[in-house]
């Protein structure tokens, strides 16, 4: 089994969240969050984990998922957008959708 599980980063995400922001119980949600905060390391966002033991931004991104570094925050009714608990936010932004409106 991996490490940590899907339930594991789920109640740790539920345990550091905002008294005001809801409960996240979807997987969906954890998965395009760790996608996200990932694509970010690789274009050249530093790491918010505190011990980095691998290279994989994949593996670093749940890593400070588990460690509360990043939190899922609902901003729709049914879009979720990882935020990074820093001083300054960080934005997703979706490059695909960018070029193609850029293309228009």
């Amino acid at each position: 089994m991996i490490h940590p599980s899907y339930n594991e980063l789920l109640k740790t995400l539920n345990e550091v969240r905002d008294e005001n922001e809801p409960e996240i119980d979807s997987r969906y949600s954890l998965v395009i969050a760790s996608a996200k905060r990932a694509r970010q390391i690789v274009n050249g966002q530093e790491p918010l984990a505190d011990h980095v033991s691998t290279y994989k931004p994949l593996s670093i991104a749940v890593e400070e998922i588990r460690e509360g570094k990043v939190h899922i925050t609902k901003e729709g009714e049914d879009d979720f957008t990882p935020v990074a608990t820093m001083e300054s936010p960080l934005s997703f932004t979706d490059t695909e959708t960018s070029e193609t409106e850029d293309a228009e």
